[in-house]
């Protein structure tokens, strides 16, 4: 018999159960999709974990025939379900067991099991929210739809482990498969083909044994290399331009470049960086995040017309970064930056609070800018450093760095259930 807090709970009307989950961030990119009904990426990325303490979505879903009809409640918000969550639970609707699901009865005390037919019968109730405010500019569809992908495979009593739960997720948000493992997780592209025309006219046949296989995979859980933390540098709020699933089209018809990298780069990359994690080997980590950074914006200026993702503040960041790290004995840090002007910062928590020291200077923060939930655990190895260096390399950039807030991680588990 399973836990009663592993159950969804019955109360005789309403079929329930909670899950958290937290964003992930590539650091090997996801740019591009040979199939948008599937979400089949033209490559395999890599992402590293955020914890759920410093963000996270938390959601519940519930099941009932009191409901007057499925809804999604995002941030106190009612929606209709997109195509995509319609396509998770048609998924899983035909997956439910002949036996139904099983369930924690608070009524009785007791595990019973909901059958098959009373489940189908059943309107569908999601509310999710987020631990982090909507205007920080950090995309929570990773955590949002991961956390639905968990919960919906339970209460429908489907069983599917975390790799085929992660099916499941991509099939809501392609990223999203990445936020069901904690630490750092390569999200698998399912085919073996190698050139790039073949990748951009893949068959239905070829697309149906894809996503059979296009899944999560856990390199490392979060406690194999827990010095790492991040410091996200928010510059923007405001909505994209274009958005990721356009550009990502756009990027894949005229890219010449994506179409060399898909093929030709990404896989060495996927395969050092996999060794660089599991050696802890900082230097070449930090090389390969900041060029496959790059290389995405590459793909994105190469696009026809091209897109503009990073902004004034974002390039000077990153520029800052390698003036930073020119003065120590090792990286400091490291940026990425996706589909958009926030940058992310990846160092060791003992350079935590230099950077942010540097990074807040700058920018002209102050603490009630800053979310740092965990400032306390941190022992700086900068204690003694020369005023006259932080000017030389702080004064070119002052009034060129524009940011509303910092927000400090680290990284963290996975996808997981919560007591309701």
């Amino acid at each position: 018999m399973e836990s009663s807090s592993d159950l969804p709970t019955w109360d005789g009307k309403i079929l329930s159960l909670t899950a958290v989950s937290p964003i992930n961030i590539a650091l090997i990119k996801y740019w591009g999709k040979c199939d948008e009904i599937e979400i089949i990426p033209i490559n395999s990325s890599l992402s590293i974990t955020l914890n759920c303490d410093d963000l996270c979505s938390t959601t519940t879903v519930s099941l009932g025939e009191s409901y007057e009809e499925s809804e999604l409640i995002l941030n106190g918000k009612s929606e209709g379900f997109s195509d995509r969550i319609k396509r998770m639970l048609s998924f899983l609707t035909d997956s439910i067991p002949a036996e139904g699901a099983k369930a924690w009865d608070t009524v009785k005390g007791e595990e019973i099991t909901i059958p098959k037919e009373d489940l189908l019968k059943m309107k569908v109730h999601v509310e999710s929210t987020n631990n982090f405010p909507t205007a920080s500019g950090v995309a929570s569809s990773s955590s949002g739809l991961s956390c639905l992908a968990l919960c919906l495979n339970k209460v429908y009593g489907c069983e599917m482990d975390l790799g085929e739960c992660s099916r499941l997720a991509r099939l809501g948000s392609g990223s999203a498969c990445r936020s069901l493992f904690g630490g750092f997780v390569i999200w698998d592209k399912g085919f073996d083909l190698t050139n790039f025309e073949d990748i951009r006219n893949i068959t239905p046949e070829q697309v149906l044994e894809a996503s059979k296989n296009s899944k999560a995979i856990q390199v490392k859980d979060e406690s194999h290399w827990d010095e790492i933390a991040l410091v996200i540098c928010v510059a923007t709020s405001e909505k994209k331009k274009i958005a990721s699933t356009k550009g990502m089209k756009d990027s894949v018809d005229t890219s010449e470049f994506l179409a060399y990298r898909a093929t030709n780069i990404v896989p060495k990359r996927l395969e050092n960086i996999t060794k660089a994690i599991e050696d802890k080997d900082w230097n070449t980590f930090t090389e390969i995040i900041i060029k496959e950074s790059n290389s995405l914006h590459a793909s994105c200026l190469d696009t026809y017309p091209p897109i503009f993702y990073m902004n004034e503040t974002t390039k000077n960041l990153a520029s800052l970064t390698h003036d930073i790290n020119q003065n120590f004995y090792e990286p400091v840090a490291a940026y990425t930056v996706d589909a958009g002007a926030n940058c992310f910062l990846i160092t060791k928590k003992k350079h935590l609070n230099y950077l942010i020291d540097l990074v807040s200077d700058v920018a002209g923060l102050d603490d009630s800018k800053i979310k740092f939930n965990f400032k306390d655990e941190i022992e700086t190895e900068h204690n003694q450093i020369d005023g006259d260096l932080i000017s030389k390399t702080l004064d070119p950039y002052r009034g060129k760095i524009e940011l509303q807030q910092l927000i400090v991680t680290r990284v963290g588990k996975g996808c997981h259930f919560v007591a309701q």
